[in-house]
């Protein structure tokens, strides 16, 4: 992410024939900039509220709505003005608040500022981008309950909890010398990873409950020897990646590459894999391709079934298949755009899945941790024994937990979350 201490503006409505757009400004030169942009404007910075303003463009002067919003009582935590303009003159808007010192937001900057101040919690960002994917009511539904964020702060209460006794724990090793400090009993403290794995497990069944397959997206080129699979996924990715011949089987091993497909701002990473043809019985490695080829198509999110022209067709009941029909001289690009297409749905769908996934992941290794450190104690001991092997484990879990609470997570997990936002969310 670029400076938080800029001052940030955007179309913040969605892309749609609507009548009127929302711009917004948020920082903490929002009031200054937006003031620059008006006709007759005064000082606004003690103004809180909605009132009515004319904005002056170079292609004219616009009567409208703006509403001003100080610190810490807005969206963002900051101070934010947002116009609410008729939508052709939106981007005239939005040039202008540029041009008077604002910078072009970036993807999902305005719920990561609210994030850092404590707006909102990273779990109920990610059901800010869930909803931004949802392609349906079932995806819809998934997001809100993201965005409800019960997982997240119960993560932050375990926090809590873990880093108090950690901090006793610690102050065991440091001042064992000083009779005032006494250390957490190992009795007590065996307990309480107890309670913890048991709270943790709670959670992560609630998280499981809502999980679908998720992860990045594998698309799969099957198709029986020289059915033009190898020449298909070197077009795809746009240079020679795969040995293309006309001798059957030259391809013997699932060749997996990372794909970037979409136009540029909605791009999907995605993996591309490059299949062997079913092979003849006699053929001694048989077994082993099929079997590959069998655990490839169960993996893949969507499967490219390649027939050469003049070839029946198949027809699959399986909604994951997109039969391609290949040396033609068919648009790579029509194909590259009905890929995207397909795998966009997918994403929408498993928006919240992927958040899912990825809270289960960390809450068993919270979990593990606090087992791991119980281990250690003695349910009939006053005395932690080996307590540094205890507080690691403990920091373990701390950390863990923050991937989810959003306290103390680590700057590239809020790269990936926020990575997923569009401009002005």
């Amino acid at each position: 992410m670029a400076g938080i201490a800029d001052t940030i503006a955007a179309i913040s409505s969605a892309s749609g024939p609507a009548r009127r757009t929302l711009v917004r400004v948020s920082g903490v030169d929002a009031f200054s900039i937006a003031s620059r942009t008006c006709k007759r404007s005064s000082d606004w910075t003690n103004h809180r509220g909605i009132r009515r303003v004319i904005i002056s463009l170079p292609h004219g002067e616009f009567p409208t709505l703006a509403a001003f919003m100080q610190s810490p009582h807005s969206a963002t935590g900051e101070d934010v003005v947002e116009f609410l303009v008729p939508s052709a003159t939106a981007p005239w808007l939005l040039d202008s608040l540029v041009a008077s010192g604002a910078r072009i937001a970036e993807p999902g900057e305005f719920s990561l500022r609210a994030f850092l101040h404590g707006r909102m919690t990273l779990e109920e960002a990610e059901g800010v981008a869930a909803t931004i994917c949802a392609v349906d009511d079932e995806s819809l539904t998934a997001a809100q309950h993201l965005r409800a964020g019960r997982i997240g702060r119960a993560a932050g209460e375990l926090q809590s909890e873990i880093l108090f006794a950690l901090a006793m724990v610690e102050a065991g090793v440091d001042f064992t010398e000083e009779e005032d400090v006494v250390p957490l009993p190992a009795s007590q403290l065996k307990a309480m990873c107890s309670v913890w794995c048991h709270t943790m497990d709670q959670l992560t069944s609630a998280a499981q409950g809502e999980e679908a397959a998720a992860g990045t997206p594998r698309v799969v080129l099957c198709g029986a020897e020289n059915a033009g699979k190898s020449t298909l996924f070197n077009a795809l990715l746009g240079r020679e990646r795969a040995v293309a011949s006309d001798v059957a089987g030259t391809t013997r091993d699932a060749l997996v590459e990372t794909w970037v497909v979409g136009p540029p701002n909605a791009t999907i990473l995605c993996e591309l894999v490059d299949l062997p043809g079913q092979p003849p019985d006699g053929d001694p490695f048989a077994p082993l391709v099929r079997e590959v080829i069998h655990a490839e198509r169960a993996r893949a999110t969507l499967v490219l079934e390649c027939m050469p022209e003049g070839q029946e067709q198949c027809t699959s009941q399986d909604a994951r298949v997109l039969v391609v029909t290949t040396f033609v001289n068919e648009s790579i690009d029509a194909l590259r755009q009905s890929i995207w297409s397909r795998l966009a749905k997918w994403r929408g769908t498993h928006a919240a899945a992927a958040s899912r996934a990825r809270h289960v992941r960390v809450l068993l290794l919270a979990s593990n941790a606090c087992s791991e450190a119980a281990t250690v104690l003695k349910n009939d001991s006053q005395v932690i024994r080996s307590p540094e092997l205890v507080a690691e484990q403990l920091r373990f879990a701390l950390t863990s937990l923050g991937d989810v609470s959003g306290r103390l997570t680590a700057d590239d997990v809020l790269g990936v979350i926020f990575s997923k936002f569009c401009v002005g969310k």
